[in-house]
């Protein structure tokens, strides 16, 4: 079995120890596509490699990641399934499905056009597969012919998301520069800004134009003037012969506010099928027309590349099978296209007094609202930062507040409490000594009234305060109103305080009543109902006679009268 030598891959190469490279089908700037065989299952697959001189750089192997992952995130019929991907010795590949078809690229070129029948059925399978994506969190984000793919049975694939993006990607194209095709590059994206599945159905709204017109909406001498003319420039109206539903429906994908775009690729594929009954036309997959096999080699559209791309190891024109083959679109793609905005910052001193070219004027008036674009998105992701830092100080402000003003409200209760614990005592201690002097001015007192009223007070408050009774069992103790029990009265504040004893509340509650209490009250209240009820049947016997006298009242009772006959004659 050969081995790749060290600036090409060989048939027969093993790839991961379990796919045999056998024949190349396309290669590009950046990689190439063999068709290749699983030898544990037998199957035939498509082989995408990394070019060999492009080995051990970290950007082609980050895009290549990305592409096998944000693949492997979507199920959809209409997307190219990625089974396997993997890397070693500084090479990546992915292994996909073989899709037996052409590029659209080979139905459009040379002005070509395809009937409004073949288009409708191809943009309702491109939308569904761009819903599908848009639903894992996934923006395509190079959307143009040459990545889809149309089987002879019409069904459509959609390829290469070498480019695509998700929420929660890194970010790998600098400032000032702009992921896509020229071409097919949505008016907020050539802005700089984040790019939408609204995006994608911009550049899906772009190809139903050149398929139905046989030309793009937009086009320019260099790649920025195309961008300029898709931020600035009015859509061009479709033919006349262009039926007015489907028109309007493209009209609308390539609105420059992504707002007035329908909002997802399912929206999309509804406007569609309802332009399709309006014109009776089926929305069902359709063959497209058979391709005349020609030596015609047109131009494929200019991929926009970065500035830092050795275009010396790029062909300028991708290889493809001859007769015909199996084609995979993203084969053919460059490396990631990227628009560069960097411009030439030096000053022509002969060209001062010149009058610019107004295309070289609106040229640079469109790299410095992208260039202004970009530093103003950088300054807000900085306000963010800080905004969020500052949020974060604030919080953590707060809470400190918040512990301080609770160990504050802790030692006020304290405090609280161990004032009411000193006011109590202090109470108590009066009490005791005011009763002590009471005791004692009621035994001292020299006056016969004084000496009646002391005695009298000294009787009630022995009777009062006594302990127990004549027979020996305890005595509830009363207590006399005065200052100070009014002084020392309950505090509503204080649970652990309680009221002070007086003559109008007892200290002692009655005890619970046993079983037998219970039971005997039950049964004399059971007596007294039934005695009740008695009387009752009673009264309405008396008053209205036997009970059964209302059964009887609508019958009518015969008897018998027995005569016998009279022994004196009757006159």
């Amino acid at each position: 079995m050969s081995e790749a030598t060290h600036n090409h891959y060989m048939p027969g190469h093993l790839l991961g120890g379990r796919y045999m490279l056998l024949t190349r089908i396309a290669q590009g700037g950046m990689g190439e596509v063999w068709k290749a065989r699983d030898k544990q299952t037998g199957h035939i697959v498509a082989a995408k490699v990394l070019r060999p001189e492009l080995s051990g750089h970290q950007l082609p192997l980050s895009r290549l990641r990305i592409e096998a992952r944000n693949a492997m995130r979507i199920e959809h019929p209409n997307i190219a399934s990625v089974l396997d991907s993997g890397e070693a010795g500084g090479y990546g590949w992915i292994m996909m499905e073989l899709v037996e078809g052409r590029p659209l690229t080979d139905y459009l070129r040379g002005g070509r056009t395809l009937e409004v029948r073949d288009i409708i059925p191809m943009m309702i399978q491109v939308a569904m597969a761009l819903h599908a994506a848009a639903a894992a969190g996934v923006v395509h984000r190079d959307i143009k012919p040459a990545n889809i793919l149309i089987r002879p049975d019409g069904v459509v694939k959609l390829t290469d998301f070498g480019i695509s993006r998700t929420a929660d990607q890194a970010a790998m194209t600098a400032a000032g520069m702009v992921m896509g095709t020229a071409q097919y590059l949505p008016p907020e994206q050539a802005m700089g800004e984040v790019a939408t599945t609204l995006g994608d159905l911009y550049a899906l709204g772009v190809i139903a134009y050149e398929a139905a017109s046989g030309k793009r909406p937009f086009t320019g001498k260099t790649q920025v003037d195309i961008a300029f003319a898709h931020v600035n420039d009015p859509v061009p109206p479709l033919p006349f012969s262009v039926p007015e539903p489907f028109a309007r429906i493209v009209m609308k994908l390539l609105e420059k506010n992504p707002k007035y775009r329908p909002q997802s690729g399912a929206a999309l594929a509804r406007e569609l099928v309802q332009a399709a009954h309006t014109l009776h036309l089926s929305t069902a997959p359709r063959p497209l027309p058979a391709l005349e096999i020609t030596d015609d080699t047109t131009a494929q559209p200019p991929v926009i590349a970065p500035s830092h791309q050795d275009t010396s190891a790029t062909p300028a024109m991708p290889a493809t099978p001859a007769g015909g083959g199996p084609a995979l679109a993203d084969a053919t793609t460059s490396v990631a296209p990227v628009l560069d905005l960097t411009i030439d910052t030096t000053i022509d001193e002969d060209a001062l007094d010149k009058p610019l070219d107004p295309r070289e004027r609106r040229r640079r008036e469109l790299v410095a609202r992208l260039k202004q674009r970009a530093e103003e998105r950088q300054r807000q992701e900085q306000r963010q930062r800080e905004e969020v830092e500052a949020q974060a100080t604030a919080e953590r402000e707060r809470e400190a507040h918040e512990r301080r003003l609770q160990a504050g409200r802790q030692r006020q209760e304290r405090q609280e409490a161990l004032r009411r614990q000193s006011a109590r005592a202090t109470a108590q201690a009066r009490d005791t000594k005011h009763e002590a002097s009471r005791s004692h001015s009621g035994s001292t007192g020299h006056s016969p009234a004084a000496s009646t009223k002391n005695r009298a007070s000294g009787a009630s408050t022995a009777a009062h305060t006594s302990g127990s009774s004549s027979d020996g069992r305890p005595r509830v103790r009363w207590h006399a109103v005065d200052r100070a029990n009014a002084r020392n009265g309950f505090n509503k504040h204080d649970e652990a305080s309680s009221p002070t004893p007086t003559r109008f509340n007892r200290s002692q509650v009655s005890p619970p009543l046993t079983r037998r209490d219970v039971l005997g009250r039950a049964l004399i209240i059971a007596l007294i109902f039934v005695t009740i009820v008695l009387i009752v049947i009673a009264t309405l016997y008396n008053r209205f006679g036997s009970l059964s006298l209302p059964l009887g009242m609508s019958q009518f009772i015969i008897e018998e009268a027995h005569t016998w006959p009279i022994p004196w004659p009757t006159v």
